[in-house]
């Protein structure tokens, strides 16, 4: 059974004539009464008595027509609500990558998702942390993806959707006597010069944590994942770097290498932050579940 032989049906009780149906679903009566009559043979009974005067419903036909008509209202109301889903869900998505966030600045992960949804189209920029939060709140942008939410002001104000999280790792030249480590410990970390890009809550735990192991670390901070990689490369510096980044470092820095820590330290929480108020949250958490699927294919 297909539906469009339940319109077919309805449209023939509806005009009294298997003619006046074809004519009104601009068919031939021969292509109609074919697909009547298939109907007929699937449901084992006829639904129409046919005379000169035209078709009549038997009594299995009147039943037919009773159960019928639900079904294609609930059809037309399908129909109805998801062209309205349609429209709710389409336009101009403006998304805001919080800066270090490489793999999330990447074209293709975007245009993979406007592959699936041609009626979205997104407007992906990188900015600072702070920066993309003001754009956030002021309505510049629809929504946000950062990791570490602890800055974030009147975090109830907003939808929260998680992505995966990574964990990070050490990254040092191949000179360095950590190297030849299978792993490493925040104590063994003393004696290292590090240069570091990672936001401010990142580094206060860094922090806090090199304390708690009896010594304040000697740190340089920077804003470019990449210059942090060309010092522990050329000048021997220490980094910590987010483990699902740090595999593509590798190639550009062969005098490097990464270690894990012993125990995980400073985990890379990504969220999507948009504002309560914005119309169209499900297309969000669509883009949301997208990126949960990608990342997770990258980490």
């Amino acid at each position: 059974m297909e539906l469009r032989q339940l319109e077919y049906f309805m449209q023939i009780c509806e005009s009294g004539s298997i003619q006046k149906a074809a004519n009104k679903l601009f068919m031939t009566q021969q292509a109609v009464s074919k697909s009547i009559a298939s109907l007929e043979r699937e449901m084992g009974a006829p639904l129409f008595y046919r005379t000169a005067k035209g078709v009549f419903l038997t009594q299995f036909g009147q039943e037919f027509r009773r159960n019928c008509g639900p079904v294609l209202d609930s059809v037309e109301h399908l129909n109805t609500n998801m062209e309205k889903a349609l429209r709710l869900n389409s336009g101009r998505l403006r998304i805001g990558v919080a800066g270090g966030i490489m793999y999330l600045g990447s074209n293709k992960i975007w245009s993979d998702f406007q592959e699936l949804y041609p009626n979205v189209q997104i407007e992906a920029a990188e900015y600072s942390y702070k920066e993309s939060l003001s754009l956030l709140r002021s309505g510049e942008i629809d929504a946000v993806i950062i990791s570490d939410t602890e800055q974030v002001e009147q975090i109830d104000d907003y939808m929260l959707f998680e992505l995966p999280s990574s964990s990070r790792c050490l990254v040092v030249a191949k000179s360095n006597p950590l190297a030849d480590r299978e792993s490493v410990e925040i104590k063994d970390l003393k004696n290292e010069k590090f240069i570091l890009y990672i936001n401010d809550f990142a580094y206060r735990e860094f922090i806090r944590l090199c304390r708690e192991n009896g010594f304040v670390p000697n740190v340089k901070r920077t804003s470019d994942t990449i210059y942090m990689c060309e010092l522990c490369n050329t000048d021997g510096m220490t980094g910590i770097i987010i483990s699902f980044i740090a595999d593509r470092m590798l190639d550009h820095y062969p005098n490097i290498k990464l270690v894990p820590f012993k125990e995980p330290i400073l985990e890379y929480s990504l969220v999507m932050l948009a504002r309560r108020s914005f119309p169209r949250i499900q297309i969000l958490r669509e883009l949301a579940n997208y990126l949960t699927y990608s990342l997770q294919e990258n980490m």
